[in-house]
């Protein structure tokens, strides 16, 4: 059998996976809602500040998503992305960082309930 005949055999046994779709921006945007409507119930400031923050950063990472998927398509002449978009997915992967890093503080300011 050749590697062709072993990889189409290969992906035939796995069967099709349907995914749900990912939330639209209305949707992404009702969570963020949400997450900042809960956020500013804290009794401590700084907290009830911090999970709204982090809502902003979300709202701004969302965005920053959606246009890297539509530059995704565009090449140079080279066929290869633009400089530009290696520096939007730069920034897009900083927000990500940054919203884990604001994720992870809101998880140690959390209160402990027993």
């Amino acid at each position: 059998m050749d590697d062709q005949s072993k990889s189409q055999s290969a992906s035939s046994a796995v069967p099709n996976q349907t995914h749900p779709p990912s939330p639209g921006r209305g949707e992404r945007e009702r969570l963020v809602h949400k997450l900042q409507a809960q956020a500013v119930q804290r009794p401590d400031p700084l907290h009830a500040n911090l999970g709204v923050l982090t809502g902003d950063v979300l709202a701004v990472t969302y965005c920053l998503g959606e246009c890297l998927k539509t530059r995704l398509p565009n090449l140079d002449a080279n066929g290869s992305p633009s400089e530009a978009f290696f520096r939007e997915a730069d920034l897009y992967l900083r927000c990500v960082r940054q919203t884990d890093r604001l994720m992870h503080m809101e998880q140690q300011r959390e209160p402990v309930k027993e």
